[in-house]
This record gives C-alpha cells, sequence and structure tokens, in this order.
C-alpha cells in the first residue's frame, strides 16, 4: 500500500515538472546577439526558478492539508498525532525554503562573484 502511494507520488512530481518544462519551453526565445546569452540564461533560470517554487508550494500545500487530515484523524492516539505534527514540520520547512530560494541563489551567486 506504501509503496502504491510512493509511486503515485513520484508520477505525480514528475508529472507536474514535466508539464512546468513544457511551460518554460514556450516562453524562451533565440537571441543571435552574443552578450544576449547572458540575458537568455537569466531569463531561462528565472522561468525555472518560477515553476521550481511553484511545484514546491503546490506540494508543500498538500503536505499541510496532509497533515490536517491526520491530525483530525488521530483521535488522541499520540503516535498518529506525532506523525501528523512531524508532516507540519517538514511542509512548514519545505515553505521557508521556497520563499527563501531567490535570496539563497542571490547568496550563493555573490559567493561566487555574479551579478543577478
Amino acid at each position: 500500500m506504501k509503496v502504491r502511494w510512493s509511486v503515485l507520488g513520484l508520477l505525480s512530481i514528475f508529472f507536474l515538472l514535466t508539464m512546468s518544462g513544457v511551460g518554460l519551453a514556450d516562453g524562451l526565445t533565440i537571441n543571435s546577439d552574443p552578450n544576449g546569452l547572458v540575458e537568455d540564461i537569466n531569463n531561462a533560470a528565472g522561468k525555472f526558478a518560477g515553476a521550481v517554487r511553484g511545484v514546491f508550494g503546490v506540494v508543500t500545500a498538500a503536505f499541510i492539508i496532509w497533515g490536517g487530515v491526520l491530525m483530525l484523524g488521530a483521535h488522541g492516539n499520540s503516535q498518529k498525532i506525532s506523525d501528523a505534527k512531524s508532516k507540519f514540520t517538514f511542509a512548514l520547512g519545505a515553505l521557508i525554503i521556497v520563499f527563501m530560494a531567490e535570496k539563497i541563489v542571490g547568496v550563493v551567486m555573490g559567493i561566487f562573484g555574479w551579478s543577478a
């Protein structure tokens, strides 16, 4: 049963990432200017980051809902309550990382001396 849900979850994530890749390819244009390559890379990276942020936002919302359903169905069982709390904890941690991703990338680019 757990294997089936894991496979279903992985296939869903793969599907969402594939669809976001199709959306990214639609907005890209090839620039013949040699200096435009940096602009093209920045454009593609921005679209990719937005798509990944959207996918992780949806996954995080799903985990928060799942944790809420588990909490409602716990009926005082301490093991089920702790499982639900761990789902909330990981979901909130992922949500913080998703919102901070742009700043994290900026810090990493600053370390290597690249400008955003």
